[in-house]
């Protein structure tokens, strides 16, 4: 089955110029021969390219979800502590009324600093530690 295929002046010239260069290294190959493994090498070249927007597509798609769930994470412990300082704050307050809430505030934050910034305060020892303690076990 005999096609008829029109090239464009640009690819005309590059099958020229692919030609010659075949004839060079001593290939011998037909101009439909060439055409052909061009088309297979396009389509390959398309479907690559297909699959790799694909993929994109599909990161993309994941990393927006984990940062939404993050983000809703975040918010939910945002909340959460908010409820437990104001707490704190109420309370504290209703105890040393002379204090104001600010110094308070003030004062907890100093503390906390002090405690996050220790090398310590991250090892699960210090908190296993204190309730091993009581029953015994190490």
């Amino acid at each position: 089955m005999k096609k008829t295929l029109y090239l464009s002046d640009a690819a005309l010239t590059s099958l020229t110029q692919y030609q010659t260069l075949l004839k060079k290294r001593g290939i011998k190959s037909s101009e439909s021969e060439i055409v052909s493994h061009a088309v297979v090498q396009y389509v390959l070249a398309e479907g690559q390219d297909y699959a790799r927007k694909q993929l994109d597509q599909m990161v993309e798609e994941l990393m927006r979800k984990q940062f939404n769930r993050l983000a809703a994470m975040i918010g939910s412990v945002g909340m959460d502590v908010a409820m437990v300082l104001m707490d704190t704050l109420d309370e504290r307050h209703k105890e040393y009324p002379e204090v104001k809430q600010r110094q308070i505030y003030t004062d907890l934050r100093d503390n906390a600093r002090k405690y996050f910034s220790s090398k310590e305060s991250f090892k699960i020892q210090e908190f296993v530690g204190s309730s091993s303690s009581e029953t015994g076990e190490k």
